[in-house]
């Protein structure tokens, strides 16, 4: 039995692209026996068999691993952006401020240069040894609060000005800062170097 073929419309051309991009052998013969069937008409026993016959493992093939890409892309995608500089200092700063709070000495020990200096906000230096004894002390306030925060950032060296909001253990006892810290990136990555701390003006 011959069947009439028409010229293939635009549809059928990219279903055929469809089927061979998967590996499907002659498609053309598959598309034409399915055209066939919708339009009503039996195509012959070999027909009929062909259009039954299951995918074979070289068609199959290129769907595995089009999922297995899928699979594989897809939580690869939604993984974090790098953290930035300015993201390191400000989580650094952050964890540096908590320590007089927790008094998590060894979290310090890690922030800390070892020549790291410090002026405080009556004009005193002091050197790492100094601020170690005091954050090892029973913690000196109850919350430690950053309320702004800006860094500059040439090559290694990061500079970041800072408000922060601390509560001391008495109900009361509310202490506004500005500080200003000096960031140094080393093989062991960023360390603080140098500190200034100052009483904001009264307005």
């Amino acid at each position: 039995m011959a069947f009439h073929i028409s010229k293939p419309s635009t549809q059928s051309l990219y279903l055929k692209r469809i089927l061979e991009g998967i590996g499907m052998k002659n498609p053309g013969s598959w598309l034409t026996i399915e055209s066939a069937r919708r339009a009503g008409r039996a195509g012959t026993r070999a027909d009929l068999a062909a259009r039954r016959r299951p995918l074979t493992t070289s068609a199959i093939r290129p769907l595995a691993w089009l999922c297995l890409s899928v699979l594989l892309v897809g939580p690869a995608a939604a993984q974090k952006a790098p953290e930035t500089v300015a993201q390191t200092i400000e989580r650094q700063e952050t964890a540096y401020s908590q320590t007089f709070v927790t008094g998590d000495r060894a979290a310090a020990e890690r922030l800390l240069a070892a020549d790291f200096t410090g002026v405080n906000s009556q004009g005193r230096p002091y050197d790492r040894a100094a601020i170690l004894a005091i954050i090892g002390r029973t913690p000196l306030q109850i919350s430690a609060h950053i309320d702004t925060f800006t860094v500059h950032v040439h090559g290694r060296v990061a500079v970041a000005l800072g408000t922060e909001t601390d509560t001391g253990p008495g109900k009361d006892e509310i202490e506004h800062r500005i500080w200003l810290d000096t960031w140094l990136r080393g093989v062991d990555g960023w360390k603080l170097i140098a500190s200034s701390e100052m009483t904001p003006a009264q307005k």
